[in-house]
């Protein structure tokens, strides 16, 4: 059980802002033990404890740092849970946050989702210094990268920090952990299903059906994110509007995936907005509203009538079928379209100006 203690103790100390030696001094000990003990080199003295874990406000059990790894499942209850708490109490919801970090600080997948928590959900939380939950969400993700032995978390971590760096403005940073080109992928899911074929033809359908479902909403927000760095091209912007209504048509994107076809329709609008077309924006605008009038809201993620096997895969997501910002927030933020620049030269329009009250209208419902 004393496996993770220093773990736990640079944490806290860290957290309590102190240095090594002012906890050094507290105790009775050289720098050098604190240190030692932060890497694992040695441990505290057992007649040390009740004064460490009394500076520090923790139970021993706690110091000591047994944390029982959390099942998938149970990590998807209580990222729900903080989701569902949030707006009602943002400052009970931060120090509960809180309190289940340092619990299961060693519980790298659960800290992964927390720090997607973090950067979903911030913005509802007490107002913090500039960046300040993005750091905290940065700070969970590089112990993540540093302590985690598992490739997969790894990655995963790695592409959240990316993301972190790019809205921090970290170019170079992004480039350093993800490199600068796509890597080529040879994708698990046929082989998975040509292993599942003979001994259980109904789970290679499921494997299949699920990873179409999950490469259909990453290519519709390829499309979202392309659409955004085109600039002024309207060639291109018409082209890649067009085939990402095709293929949002055929798969029937708009009840299927609806924040997915949203998103992108949002690019889609703003894109159209910056080229001067206006008919196509007209158009758009019809049936981003459309959409979000006829969506239920909250909603989740979910299977038709095509995908009817991909239920047992999102429960094993370890964010189950929940979007990782909670859905009436993310329509809220579908609605201050409105105030892009290049929309709101559109105001006094005949055809546009009526389409955006009525988004405006939708915001203060």
């Amino acid at each position: 059980m004393l496996l993770n203690i220093g773990e736990t103790l640079a944490f806290l100390r860290k957290e309590k802002k102190i240095t090594q030696q002012e906890l050094a001094d507290f105790v009775g000990v050289t720098k050098a033990s604190v240190s030692k003990w932060e890497n694992g080199q040695s441990y505290p003295d057992i007649t040390l404890l009740p004064l460490l874990a009394a500076y520090f406000d923790q139970t021993i059990d706690e110091l000591l740092n047994y944390q029982p790894q959390l099942t998938t499942h149970e990590i998807q209850r209580i990222y729900h849970s903080l989701q569902g708490d949030v707006k009602k109490a943002p400052a009970e919801t931060l120090v509960r946050f809180r309190n289940l970090v340092k619990r299961y600080y060693s519980c790298y997948p659960f800290l992964i989702q927390m720090s997607l928590f973090l950067l979903n959900h911030g913005d509802q939380l007490p107002y913090e210094e500039k960046n300040g939950y993005q750091s905290e969400a940065q700070q969970l993700l590089d112990h993540v990268i540093r302590q985690s032995q598992d490739p997969r978390i790894v990655a995963e971590a790695e592409k959240l920090l990316g993301y972190i760096s790019l809205i921090t403005g970290e170019n170079e940073r992004v480039l350093a952990l993800l490199g600068e080109w796509p890597p080529v992928e040879m994708p698990a899911a046929p082989l998975i299903a040509a292993a599942y074929q003979q001994q259980d033809p109904v789970k290679a359908t499921a494997v299949m059906q699920s990873a179409i479902y999950q490469e259909l909403a990453i290519m519709m927000s390829f499309l979202t994110n392309y659409l955004q760095i085109l600039g002024p091209d309207p060639v291109k912007t018409k082209a890649t509007v067009q085939r990402g209504e095709q293929l949002a048509m055929q798969f029937e994107l708009a009840s299927l995936n609806p924040i997915n076809y949203l998103n992108f329709l949002a690019a889609a609008i703003v894109s159209q907005a910056l080229v001067g077309n206006k008919s196509e924006l007209t158009r758009l605008l019809q049936q981003f509203i459309t959409l979000l009038e006829t969506t239920p809201f909250p909603t989740a993620l979910h299977g038709d009538a095509y995908f009817d096997q991909i239920e047992g895969w999102l429960e094993e997501q370890a964010s189950g079928n929940q979007y990782p910002r909670e859905t009436t927030l993310v329509k809220q933020d579908f609605l201050t379209i409105i105030e892009f620049p290049m929309l709101q030269v559109y105001q006094a329009d005949a055809e546009v100006g009526p389409l955006l009250k009525t988004l405006s209208a939708m915001k203060g419902m």
